[in-house]
């Protein structure tokens, strides 16, 4: 499987939690190699535009009350970052790293583009790719958690994967929090410890950042192992393909179960299960 070189983390930071209705203030971008080199950087912000109201513990959280009087505005952040991304990606397709991203950045930076007539789907097209390290450390704890030390939560049982808590397990400086380029460099570090140990995870989890990538480990032999933190206990799931619905979605089989019991259901039992 290939593995890009050309890495893009990216982070944000916002007036709210509510995705269609949250503005961008801050977006941090830090272009790196494989080996995690940096070699270039964008920090843009902006005021908010008049009809966003900032959620109060958004302001205190990330303390960017100094954007209301910025001169920059929102559609020229939106401008300057998609113009960035598109040169950073001009040569090589990317592999675009967030943490929690898949959840929040990626559908904030997707509208906001929308909204001034930006191509929205930047990210995942023309060959790049995009990799969400909360995801991965589900599987770092389930399934290696030599490469790093997973926090408990509160003292234990459940674990916290939290990114300044994990940062600050394995000896990370979490230096200014909730702003966009430090967490940024705090996505650098982390990937910097699991690299130093074991490399063949990164490229592995780089590998699948594409759909064709994520089809090729699938058509491997053997079957699949996936992790899962809910509420802070930690799940395995040894699974092997068992359908698809194209382009999308795919469907897995639980190998903790017997899949004599499935085979002797009819096609309404194995509807009810899925």
């Amino acid at each position: 499987m290939s593995v890009s070189s050309n890495l893009i983390f990216y982070d944000t930071e916002t007036t709210g939690l509510l995705k269609d209705f949250s503005q961008i203030l801050q977006c941090g971008s830090i272009q790196t190699s494989r080996s995690l080199e940096i070699l270039h950087e964008q920090n843009l912000g902006c005021a908010p535009l008049p009809w966003a109201i900032p959620h109060p513990m958004a302001m205190v959280t990330n303390k960017k009350t100094n954007l209301f009087h910025s001169n920059v505005s929102h559609y020229e952040l939106m401008r300057d970052l998609n113009r960035q991304w598109r040169q950073w990606t001009i040569d090589e397709p990317a592999v675009f790293i967030t943490f929690n991203g898949m959840a929040y950045d990626e559908e904030l930076v997707r509208r906001q583009f929308y909204w001034n007539l930006f191509e929205s789907y930047l990210t995942n097209t023309n060959g790049n790719g995009r990799l969400d390290i909360l995801l991965m450390m589900n599987n770092v704890a389930a399934f290696s958690p030599d490469v790093l030390n997973i926090p408990l939560f509160n003292g234990g049982p459940g674990v916290s994967l939290k990114q300044a808590d994990i940062a600050e397990a394995n000896g990370i400086e979490i230096g200014d929090a909730h702003d966009a380029i430090a967490d940024c460099k705090l996505m650098i570090s982390l990937l910097e410890k699991i690299n130093a140990k074991k490399p063949e995870l990164i490229d592995f989890f780089l590998s699948i950042s594409t759909k064709p990538g994520v089809q090729a480990a699938v058509q491997q032999p053997g079957f699949l192992g996936l992790g899962e933190v809910f509420r802070r206990e930690i799940f395995k799931y040894p699974v092997v393909p068992c359908g698809s619905k194209a382009p999308n979605d795919l469907m897995f089989f639980d190998l903790s179960f017997d899949p004599d019991e499935v085979f002797e259901m009819d096609t309404q039992e194995i509807y009810s299960l899925v």
